[in-house]
């Protein structure tokens, strides 16, 4: 679908048939949809018709308990969810007398008008530019004024948009513009066209567990690209901010209200050793015995160190043989010796490692696998797909959702 005919197809919708849809998803059907935008069955079907025709896909089906969303449908639910959403806050900001009347009756005709102003500067050069009468689009500009309060001032050089309405054009610009890609999305699912995701993976996550659903998600979508950079957190938050990376997968410490985060599984350390190490026949030990073995310990501020520090505070701490940051490493220096590390679960496996758990409590330094992505952008299929994937790995229940859009703010 050419940038033409995408520009096209989103200048005809209106955000009252992206509202009905959205309230579908919400409220499971279209009967009670249409209650809750306070319009008709027929007329919400109807406009619910006219925009499967617009994006020329199919996002509604019949079920056993009425309209559903279709695959397609959850994937455009997620994105036109968002823009319904930052459409009431936009208006919200301009501050109508009536924002209910705004949200409801705003029309693709008046949001051209915005556009047009925009994008020339002025009322009458908008006119030129569109072809269309000063007059009538003047008219235009009235009724919208009616709706919103003023919008526009006379100017020496025309006229031009209050601050307020300039600031709310470009709000609706940007709106226009993720409902453009929600449409080239769409009709890249439906091609199965080339998609690429970026995962950023932080330094601490394990590189075979990530590999192994990379893989099963490469074999799900044989044309997509898959690339992952591998940086610390830290680097790997502000690339996702910066747009150069889809998704952030490791254990995250905290974020800004910019980003949305799912912690999927808590990770908690294990005091490991090597296989038939003297403590593995304990019934339980205690830390009397842990001190008696040399450790291999965390760099110091990590983690794990930190960890290790506070099991062993107010005594005479262990003798530290080594100290690394990578799992794969402190696993190789208690492999092969007695000495003893706190361990994930998952770093005692790294390597092809045989390590043993020993009979001690776990140990929790509030670690974790979790998934961070930007709040201001829509996840795509394959981005879904990945995360779900991970929780099926995982064995870990997707938290409840609006369309298959899962996601939970940290």
């Amino acid at each position: 679908m050419n940038p033409r005919d995408v520009h096209d197809r989103c200048a005809s919708i209106s955000f009252r048939q992206l509202r009905l849809f959205a309230a579908v998803g919400h409220h499971g059907g279209i009967q009670r949809a249409a209650h809750a935008c306070g319009v008709s069955q027929p007329a919400a079907t109807q406009a619910l018709s006219q925009l499967q025709d617009k994006v020329a896909a199919t996002l509604l089906e019949r079920g056993l308990g009425g309209m559903t969303l279709t695959p397609l449908g959850k994937l455009f639910h997620a994105r036109v969810d968002r823009i319904c959403g930052q459409l009431n806050e936009a208006i919200a900001d301009l501050g109508p007398a009536d924002r209910k009347t705004v949200e409801h009756r705003l029309t693709p005709a008046q949001v051209r008008t915005l556009s047009g102003v925009l994008e020339t500067g002025s009322l009458e050069r908008a006119a030129l530019a569109g072809g269309v009468t000063r007059e009538g689009l003047r008219r235009s500009a009235g009724v919208l004024e009616k709706l919103t309060g003023p919008l526009f001032v006379r100017t020496p050089d025309g006229t031009r948009f209050t601050p307020q309405a300039q600031a709310f054009a470009e709000r609706i610009r940007a709106l226009l513009e993720d409902l453009a890609i929600g449409i080239r999305e769409l009709h890249a699912q439906q091609a199965n066209a080339e998609k690429s995701i970026v995962v950023g993976a932080a330094q601490a996550f394990g590189n075979r567990f990530l590999a192994r659903v990379l893989a099963e998600l490469a074999t799900r979508h044989a044309g997509a690209r898959i690339t992952v950079l591998r940086e610390g957190p830290v680097e790997l938050v502000e690339r996702l901010r910066a747009g150069e990376v889809d998704l952030v997968v490791g254990d995250i410490e905290a974020i800004g209200r910019d980003l949305i985060k799912e912690r999927l599984v808590s990770t908690p350390y294990f005091v490991f050793g090597r296989p038939g190490h003297p403590l593995s026949g304990s019934e339980t030990a205690t830390l009397d015995q842990l001190i008696a073995y040399d450790w291999v310990g965390g760099t110091p501020g990590s983690a794990r160190e930190t960890a290790r520090e506070a099991l062993f505070a107010g005594m005479s701490p262990p003798q530290v043989a080594f100290a690394a940051s990578e799992g794969a490493i402190v696993g190789h220096f208690v492999a092969g010796s007695d000495r003893l590390a706190l361990m994930t679960e998952h770093e005692s496996r790294c390597g092809g490692l045989a390590l043993a758990k020993m009979p001690f409590f776990p140990v929790e330094a509030g670690l974790g696998i979790d998934v961070v992505s930007r709040a201001d952008r829509a996840p795509t299929q394959l981005h879904l797909e990945l995360v779900d994937l991970l929780r099926a790995h995982l064995n870990v229940e997707a938290p409840e959702s609006i369309g298959g859009a899962s996601r939970r703010v940290a």
